[in-house]
């Protein structure tokens, strides 16, 4: 899977909500758009 382009110059807390992010998207949204985008959701 592609990854997002790496961000230069952000804080700490901006990489952290970054890491946050990707780490749920990792785990609850990639395993479950192919079944949405299939259903139409």
């Amino acid at each position: 899977m592609a990854r997002l382009a790496q961000t230069v110059g952000l804080t700490e807390v901006q990489a952290e909500i970054l890491s946050t992010v990707r780490s749920f998207v990792d785990k609850e949204i990639i395993p479950h758009a192919q079944e949405l985008e299939h259903a139409d959701t």
